[in-house]
Protein backbone atom coordinates (compact mmCIF):
# COMPACT_ATOMS: atom_id res chain seq x y z
CA UNK A 1 0.00 0.00 0.00
CA UNK A 2 3.04 2.59 0.75
CA UNK A 3 4.27 1.49 -2.45
CA UNK A 4 1.03 2.32 -4.47
CA UNK A 5 0.66 5.50 -2.55
CA UNK A 6 4.35 6.70 -3.27
CA UNK A 7 3.99 6.46 -6.66
CA UNK A 8 0.81 7.96 -7.15
CA UNK A 9 2.02 10.69 -5.36
CA UNK A 10 5.25 11.23 -7.28
CA UNK A 11 3.16 12.78 -10.04
CA UNK A 12 0.22 14.42 -8.31
CA UNK A 13 -0.37 17.86 -8.23
CA UNK A 14 0.70 19.80 -4.66
CA UNK A 15 2.66 17.90 -1.64
CA UNK A 16 1.34 14.50 -0.07
CA UNK A 17 2.39 13.06 3.33
CA UNK A 18 2.17 9.29 3.96
CA UNK A 19 1.90 8.55 7.65
CA UNK A 20 2.31 5.10 9.03
CA UNK A 21 3.97 4.47 6.21
CA UNK A 22 5.99 0.86 5.42
CA UNK A 23 9.39 0.93 6.14
CA UNK A 24 10.81 -2.26 4.70
CA UNK A 25 14.10 -1.86 2.53
CA UNK A 26 11.78 -1.88 -0.52
CA UNK A 27 9.95 1.06 0.45
CA UNK A 28 13.74 3.24 0.37
CA UNK A 29 15.00 1.40 -2.76
CA UNK A 30 11.56 2.05 -4.67
CA UNK A 31 12.15 6.11 -3.40
CA UNK A 32 15.69 6.13 -4.38
CA UNK A 33 14.56 4.87 -7.59
CA UNK A 34 12.33 7.35 -7.67
CA UNK A 35 14.45 10.06 -6.23
CA UNK A 36 17.24 9.25 -9.43
CA UNK A 37 14.18 9.78 -11.81
CA UNK A 38 13.61 13.01 -10.92
CA UNK A 39 10.54 12.44 -8.11
CA UNK A 40 11.04 14.83 -4.55
CA UNK A 41 10.59 12.13 -1.62
CA UNK A 42 12.23 13.05 1.71
CA UNK A 43 11.62 10.47 4.44
CA UNK A 44 11.93 7.29 3.12
CA UNK A 45 12.74 4.78 5.61
CA UNK A 46 10.86 6.27 8.06
CA UNK A 47 7.02 5.82 9.31
CA UNK A 48 6.72 9.68 7.35
CA UNK A 49 6.99 10.16 3.69
CA UNK A 50 6.00 13.47 2.48
CA UNK A 51 6.41 13.42 -1.43
CA UNK A 52 6.38 16.91 -3.40
CA UNK A 53 4.37 15.97 -7.09
CA UNK A 54 6.66 16.49 -10.08
CA UNK A 55 5.13 17.01 -13.40
CA UNK A 56 7.45 14.69 -15.21
CA UNK A 57 9.90 11.83 -14.47
CA UNK A 58 13.02 11.28 -16.25
CA UNK A 59 14.87 7.63 -17.53
CA UNK A 60 17.22 6.38 -14.90
CA UNK A 61 19.17 3.33 -14.09
CA UNK A 62 19.10 2.06 -10.63
CA UNK A 63 20.69 -1.47 -9.06
CA UNK A 64 17.41 -2.97 -7.52
CA UNK A 65 17.83 -3.79 -3.87
CA UNK A 66 18.63 -7.79 -2.85
CA UNK A 67 15.36 -9.89 -2.32
CA UNK A 68 15.95 -10.48 1.91
CA UNK A 69 13.10 -13.61 2.32
CA UNK A 70 15.38 -15.30 -0.64
CA UNK A 71 18.76 -13.85 1.00
CA UNK A 72 17.24 -15.44 4.61
CA UNK A 73 16.39 -18.36 3.48
CA UNK A 74 19.71 -19.15 1.34
CA UNK A 75 21.54 -18.09 5.25
CA UNK A 76 19.32 -20.99 6.87
CA UNK A 77 20.39 -23.25 4.31
CA UNK A 78 23.44 -24.38 6.01
CA UNK A 79 22.43 -23.18 9.48
CA UNK A 80 20.22 -26.32 8.79
CA UNK A 81 22.39 -28.84 7.81
CA UNK A 82 26.10 -27.24 8.53
CA UNK A 83 28.46 -26.19 6.31
CA UNK A 84 28.86 -22.67 4.95
CA UNK A 85 27.66 -20.28 2.72
CA UNK A 86 28.44 -16.69 1.25
CA UNK A 87 25.58 -15.46 0.25
CA UNK A 88 26.60 -13.01 -2.68
CA UNK A 89 24.89 -9.36 -2.20
CA UNK A 90 23.80 -9.81 1.05
CA UNK A 91 23.89 -6.75 3.86
CA UNK A 92 23.00 -7.86 7.59
CA UNK A 93 21.09 -4.41 7.80
CA UNK A 94 18.43 -5.70 4.94
CA UNK A 95 18.12 -8.45 8.01
CA UNK A 96 19.26 -7.23 11.14
CA UNK A 97 16.58 -8.76 13.42
CA UNK A 98 17.17 -12.22 11.76
CA UNK A 99 20.71 -12.09 12.07
CA UNK A 100 20.25 -11.26 15.85
CA UNK A 101 18.48 -14.37 15.55
CA UNK A 102 20.55 -16.36 13.76
CA UNK A 103 23.40 -15.68 16.51
CA UNK A 104 21.25 -16.70 19.55
CA UNK A 105 20.32 -19.58 17.73
CA UNK A 106 24.27 -20.39 17.11
CA UNK A 107 24.82 -19.48 13.30
CA UNK A 108 27.76 -16.88 12.89
CA UNK A 109 26.41 -14.52 9.91
CA UNK A 110 29.65 -12.18 9.36
CA UNK A 111 29.64 -9.44 6.43
CA UNK A 112 32.29 -9.79 3.76
CA UNK A 113 32.99 -7.07 0.88
CA UNK A 114 30.82 -9.73 -1.04
CA UNK A 115 27.71 -10.96 1.04
CA UNK A 116 27.57 -12.39 4.13
CA UNK A 117 29.31 -15.41 5.03
CA UNK A 118 26.97 -17.99 7.44
CA UNK A 119 28.78 -20.60 9.55
CA UNK A 120 26.62 -23.21 11.85
CA UNK A 121 29.43 -22.54 14.55
CA UNK A 122 28.40 -25.24 17.04
CA UNK A 123 27.09 -29.10 16.81
CA UNK A 124 23.73 -28.56 18.41
CA UNK A 125 21.25 -25.52 17.38
CA UNK A 126 20.05 -23.36 20.08
CA UNK A 127 16.23 -23.03 21.23
CA UNK A 128 15.07 -19.48 20.79
CA UNK A 129 12.14 -17.13 20.65
CA UNK A 130 10.65 -15.27 17.56
CA UNK A 131 8.46 -12.95 17.05
CA UNK A 132 7.06 -11.23 13.80
CA UNK A 133 7.23 -8.11 13.04
CA UNK A 134 7.03 -5.05 10.66
CA UNK A 135 10.44 -3.83 9.40
CA UNK A 136 12.93 -3.25 11.06
CA UNK A 137 11.75 -6.60 13.05
CA UNK A 138 11.69 -10.16 12.61
CA UNK A 139 10.19 -10.99 9.16
CA UNK A 140 6.82 -13.27 8.47
CA UNK A 141 7.53 -14.54 5.56
CA UNK A 142 11.14 -16.51 7.29
CA UNK A 143 8.97 -17.85 10.02
CA UNK A 144 8.61 -21.22 8.22
CA UNK A 145 11.81 -21.29 7.28
CA UNK A 146 13.39 -20.22 10.71
CA UNK A 147 10.78 -23.41 12.39
CA UNK A 148 12.13 -25.96 10.24
CA UNK A 149 15.42 -24.96 11.80
CA UNK A 150 14.33 -25.16 15.65
CA UNK A 151 12.77 -28.65 15.05
CA UNK A 152 15.90 -29.99 15.69
CA UNK A 153 17.05 -27.32 17.88
CA UNK A 154 18.09 -28.09 21.88
CA UNK A 155 15.40 -27.22 24.09
CA UNK A 156 11.87 -25.74 23.44
CA UNK A 157 11.61 -22.71 21.20
CA UNK A 158 8.16 -20.38 20.77
CA UNK A 159 7.46 -18.57 17.64
CA UNK A 160 4.30 -15.88 17.45
CA UNK A 161 2.52 -14.63 14.80
CA UNK A 162 1.57 -11.25 14.51
CA UNK A 163 1.50 -10.38 10.78
CA UNK A 164 -0.59 -12.97 9.28
CA UNK A 165 -3.45 -15.36 10.31
CA UNK A 166 -3.17 -18.87 9.66
CA UNK A 167 0.05 -19.05 8.70
CA UNK A 168 1.23 -22.40 10.73
CA UNK A 169 0.04 -24.47 8.19
CA UNK A 170 3.11 -26.08 7.56
CA UNK A 171 3.37 -26.95 11.10
CA UNK A 172 1.51 -30.23 10.46
CA UNK A 173 3.34 -30.72 7.81
CA UNK A 174 7.11 -30.78 9.70
CA UNK A 175 5.36 -33.12 12.44
CA UNK A 176 4.46 -35.51 10.38
CA UNK A 177 8.89 -35.65 9.76
CA UNK A 178 9.00 -36.10 13.09
CA UNK A 179 8.97 -32.60 14.21
CA UNK A 180 7.33 -31.80 17.96
CA UNK A 181 4.88 -29.16 17.33
CA UNK A 182 2.43 -27.10 19.24
CA UNK A 183 0.07 -24.14 17.70
CA UNK A 184 -2.29 -22.60 19.78
CA UNK A 185 -3.69 -19.33 17.67
CA UNK A 186 -0.52 -16.98 16.88
CA UNK A 187 1.57 -19.43 19.10
CA UNK A 188 3.57 -22.09 18.14
CA UNK A 189 5.61 -24.04 20.48
CA UNK A 190 8.55 -26.51 18.85
CA UNK A 191 10.59 -28.87 21.18
CA UNK A 192 13.46 -29.91 19.47
CA UNK A 193 14.03 -33.54 18.62
CA UNK A 194 17.73 -35.29 17.56
CA UNK A 195 16.55 -35.81 13.55
CA UNK A 196 13.77 -35.35 11.38
CA UNK A 197 12.57 -38.35 9.30
CA UNK A 198 12.21 -38.07 5.53
CA UNK A 199 7.94 -38.18 4.85
CA UNK A 200 5.44 -37.49 2.56
CA UNK A 201 4.32 -34.09 2.96
CA UNK A 202 2.60 -31.17 1.27
CA UNK A 203 2.87 -27.64 0.55
CA UNK A 204 0.66 -25.19 1.59
CA UNK A 205 2.08 -21.74 0.25
CA UNK A 206 4.85 -20.38 -0.69
CA UNK A 207 6.92 -20.21 2.49
CA UNK A 208 5.74 -23.52 3.28
CA UNK A 209 6.90 -25.10 0.31
CA UNK A 210 10.72 -24.00 1.13
CA UNK A 211 10.66 -24.91 4.78
CA UNK A 212 9.55 -28.44 3.96
CA UNK A 213 12.53 -28.35 1.37
CA UNK A 214 15.03 -27.18 3.92
CA UNK A 215 13.62 -29.57 6.40
CA UNK A 216 13.99 -32.53 4.12
CA UNK A 217 17.94 -31.28 3.70
CA UNK A 218 18.33 -32.73 6.95
CA UNK A 219 16.04 -35.13 7.39
CA UNK A 220 16.88 -39.13 7.76
CA UNK A 221 15.84 -40.12 4.54
CA UNK A 222 13.89 -39.15 1.66
CA UNK A 223 11.37 -36.27 1.71
CA UNK A 224 8.40 -36.07 -0.85
CA UNK A 225 6.94 -32.39 -0.85
CA UNK A 226 3.79 -32.88 -2.73
CA UNK A 227 2.05 -29.45 -4.56
CA UNK A 228 4.88 -27.49 -5.08
CA UNK A 229 3.92 -25.14 -7.65
CA UNK A 230 4.38 -22.04 -5.24
CA UNK A 231 7.51 -22.48 -6.06
CA UNK A 232 7.15 -21.32 -9.34
CA UNK A 233 6.66 -17.82 -7.70
CA UNK A 234 10.84 -16.77 -8.35
CA UNK A 235 11.64 -19.85 -6.01
CA UNK A 236 12.79 -21.85 -9.02
CA UNK A 237 15.98 -20.49 -7.96
CA UNK A 238 16.27 -22.14 -4.70
CA UNK A 239 15.93 -25.60 -6.08
CA UNK A 240 19.01 -24.66 -8.57
CA UNK A 241 21.17 -22.90 -5.76
CA UNK A 242 20.48 -25.82 -3.07
CA UNK A 243 21.32 -28.46 -5.92
CA UNK A 244 24.65 -26.29 -6.31
CA UNK A 245 25.09 -26.92 -2.25
CA UNK A 246 25.10 -30.77 -2.87
CA UNK A 247 21.37 -31.00 -2.78
CA UNK A 248 19.29 -33.71 -3.97
CA UNK A 249 16.12 -32.37 -5.23
CA UNK A 250 13.92 -33.76 -8.41
CA UNK A 251 10.74 -32.69 -9.59
CA UNK A 252 7.89 -35.52 -9.86
CA UNK A 253 4.45 -35.84 -10.90
CA UNK A 254 2.65 -36.84 -7.86
CA UNK A 255 -0.50 -39.20 -7.94
CA UNK A 256 -2.47 -38.97 -4.33
CA UNK A 257 -4.96 -42.14 -5.43
CA UNK A 258 -5.96 -44.15 -8.30
CA UNK A 259 -8.64 -45.75 -6.36
CA UNK A 260 -11.13 -47.10 -9.85
CA UNK A 261 -13.85 -49.07 -9.66
CA UNK A 262 -13.76 -52.57 -10.88
CA UNK A 263 -15.55 -51.56 -14.70
CA UNK A 264 -12.67 -48.81 -14.91
CA UNK A 265 -15.22 -46.24 -14.22
CA UNK A 266 -13.23 -43.55 -12.03
CA UNK A 267 -14.03 -43.55 -8.40
CA UNK A 268 -16.07 -40.42 -6.97
CA UNK A 269 -14.59 -38.81 -4.31
CA UNK A 270 -16.31 -38.70 -1.15
CA UNK A 271 -14.75 -37.52 2.12
CA UNK A 272 -15.78 -35.83 5.50
CA UNK A 273 -13.47 -34.13 7.78
CA UNK A 274 -13.77 -33.88 11.31
CA UNK A 275 -10.42 -32.67 12.53
CA UNK A 276 -7.66 -30.58 11.25
CA UNK A 277 -5.53 -32.66 9.06
CA UNK A 278 -8.62 -35.02 7.47
CA UNK A 279 -9.50 -30.49 6.54
CA UNK A 280 -6.07 -30.45 5.10
CA UNK A 281 -6.56 -33.21 2.34
CA UNK A 282 -9.47 -31.76 1.62
CA UNK A 283 -8.35 -29.03 1.24
CA UNK A 284 -5.78 -29.53 -1.06
CA UNK A 285 -8.63 -31.66 -3.44
CA UNK A 286 -10.46 -28.18 -3.81
CA UNK A 287 -7.87 -26.28 -4.52
CA UNK A 288 -7.91 -24.21 -7.23
CA UNK A 289 -11.67 -24.85 -7.57
CA UNK A 290 -14.10 -22.14 -9.05
CA UNK A 291 -17.55 -21.46 -8.72
CA UNK A 292 -19.88 -18.25 -9.16
CA UNK A 293 -20.12 -16.09 -6.33
CA UNK A 294 -23.92 -15.93 -6.71
CA UNK A 295 -24.57 -19.95 -6.22
CA UNK A 296 -23.57 -20.37 -2.61
CA UNK A 297 -26.35 -21.51 -0.39
CA UNK A 298 -26.73 -21.29 3.38
CA UNK A 299 -29.58 -23.10 4.44
CA UNK A 300 -30.58 -21.73 7.84
CA UNK A 301 -32.75 -24.33 9.25
CA UNK A 302 -30.42 -27.18 8.54
CA UNK A 303 -27.78 -24.68 9.56
CA UNK A 304 -25.56 -25.88 6.45
CA UNK A 305 -23.46 -23.67 4.11
CA UNK A 306 -22.91 -25.56 0.41
CA UNK A 307 -21.05 -24.56 -2.62
CA UNK A 308 -21.39 -26.65 -6.02
CA UNK A 309 -17.55 -26.12 -7.26
CA UNK A 310 -15.82 -26.87 -10.50
CA UNK A 311 -12.35 -28.43 -9.01
CA UNK A 312 -9.55 -30.36 -10.59
CA UNK A 313 -9.27 -34.06 -9.84
CA UNK A 314 -6.01 -33.67 -7.87
CA UNK A 315 -6.60 -37.11 -6.46
CA UNK A 316 -6.22 -38.54 -10.28
CA UNK A 317 -2.82 -36.64 -11.51
CA UNK A 318 -0.73 -39.15 -13.13
CA UNK A 319 -4.05 -41.70 -14.50
CA UNK A 320 -5.83 -39.41 -16.11
CA UNK A 321 -4.92 -35.74 -17.32
CA UNK A 322 -6.40 -32.38 -16.33
CA UNK A 323 -10.16 -33.64 -15.67
CA UNK A 324 -12.41 -31.80 -13.68
CA UNK A 325 -15.18 -32.74 -11.67
CA UNK A 326 -18.61 -31.07 -9.75
CA UNK A 327 -18.66 -31.31 -6.62
CA UNK A 328 -20.38 -30.40 -3.37
CA UNK A 329 -18.59 -28.29 -0.29
CA UNK A 330 -20.87 -28.09 1.97
CA UNK A 331 -20.23 -27.31 6.13
CA UNK A 332 -22.30 -28.59 9.06
CA UNK A 333 -23.38 -26.67 12.14
CA UNK A 334 -23.19 -23.52 11.16
CA UNK A 335 -23.53 -20.37 13.17
CA UNK A 336 -23.24 -17.61 11.08
CA UNK A 337 -21.93 -16.62 7.65
CA UNK A 338 -19.15 -13.66 6.84
CA UNK A 339 -17.97 -12.74 3.38
CA UNK A 340 -15.18 -10.45 2.95
CA UNK A 341 -13.82 -8.69 0.11
CA UNK A 342 -15.94 -9.34 -2.94
CA UNK A 343 -19.52 -9.34 -3.97
CA UNK A 344 -21.81 -11.84 -3.18
CA UNK A 345 -24.39 -10.52 -5.06
CA UNK A 346 -22.10 -9.80 -8.51
CA UNK A 347 -23.86 -12.44 -11.33
CA UNK A 348 -20.64 -12.40 -12.75
CA UNK A 349 -18.01 -13.06 -10.25
CA UNK A 350 -16.23 -16.65 -10.07
CA UNK A 351 -14.78 -17.50 -7.00
CA UNK A 352 -11.65 -19.64 -6.79
CA UNK A 353 -10.69 -20.89 -3.64
CA UNK A 354 -7.15 -21.27 -2.08
CA UNK A 355 -7.42 -22.77 1.09
CA UNK A 356 -9.78 -24.39 4.24
CA UNK A 357 -8.43 -23.73 7.97
CA UNK A 358 -10.03 -23.90 10.82
CA UNK A 359 -9.34 -22.44 13.96
CA UNK A 360 -10.92 -23.70 17.08
CA UNK A 361 -12.02 -22.07 20.17
CA UNK A 362 -11.70 -23.08 24.12
CA UNK A 363 -15.29 -24.58 24.05
CA UNK A 364 -15.19 -26.98 21.09
CA UNK A 365 -16.16 -24.58 18.31
CA UNK A 366 -14.42 -22.83 15.77
CA UNK A 367 -13.97 -21.00 12.35
CA UNK A 368 -13.56 -22.76 9.17
CA UNK A 369 -11.60 -19.94 6.77
CA UNK A 370 -12.58 -19.97 2.79
CA UNK A 371 -9.14 -18.22 1.71
CA UNK A 372 -10.25 -17.22 -2.10
CA UNK A 373 -7.95 -15.37 -4.78
CA UNK A 374 -7.76 -11.88 -5.03
CA UNK A 375 -7.61 -11.27 -1.01
CA UNK A 376 -11.28 -12.43 -0.53
CA UNK A 377 -12.77 -14.95 2.29
CA UNK A 378 -15.43 -16.80 3.71
CA UNK A 379 -15.56 -16.93 7.62
CA UNK A 380 -17.98 -19.36 9.21
CA UNK A 381 -18.89 -19.41 12.70
CA UNK A 382 -19.86 -23.65 13.41
CA UNK A 383 -20.62 -25.47 16.39
CA UNK A 384 -17.95 -27.96 15.33
CA UNK A 385 -15.69 -29.29 12.15
CA UNK A 386 -17.75 -31.30 10.27
CA UNK A 387 -16.76 -30.58 6.41
CA UNK A 388 -17.85 -32.74 3.28
CA UNK A 389 -16.91 -33.19 0.28
CA UNK A 390 -18.78 -35.21 -2.92
CA UNK A 391 -18.66 -35.62 -6.11
CA UNK A 392 -22.07 -35.24 -8.50
CA UNK A 393 -20.69 -35.53 -11.93
CA UNK A 394 -18.53 -37.58 -14.03
CA UNK A 395 -15.45 -36.35 -14.55
CA UNK A 396 -15.10 -34.20 -17.77
CA UNK A 397 -12.05 -32.71 -19.58
CA UNK A 398 -10.27 -29.31 -18.62
CA UNK A 399 -10.92 -26.60 -20.91
CA UNK A 400 -7.30 -26.67 -23.42
CA UNK A 401 -6.31 -29.62 -20.97
CA UNK A 402 -4.81 -27.83 -18.73
CA UNK A 403 -3.99 -27.68 -14.82
CA UNK A 404 -2.38 -25.18 -12.76
CA UNK A 405 1.43 -26.77 -12.61
CA UNK A 406 1.10 -28.54 -9.06
CA UNK A 407 3.47 -31.57 -9.96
Amino acid sequence: ATENALLAATLAKGTTVLKQAAREPEIVDLAECLIAMGAQIDGHGTSTITIAGVDRLHGATHPVVTDRIELGTYMLAPAITGGEVECLGGKIELLAAFCEKLDEAGISVEQTQRGLKVKRTNADIKAINVTTEPFPGFPTDLQAQMMALLCTAKGTSVLEEKIFENRFMHAPELSRMGAQIEVNGGMATVTGVERLKGAPVMATDLRASVSLILAGLAAEGETLVNRVYHLDRGYERVEEKLGNCGAKIERITGQMSDARFEDGMDKPLRLIAFDAEDLQVLSAMTQDAVWPAAQMVRHTKERRFAVLLNRFRWEARGTSQAERVQSVLSFEDVKAVQTQGFDRTDPDLILSLLSITFTPATDGTGACLLTLAGDGAIRLEVEALEVGLRDVTRPYASPANRAPSHD
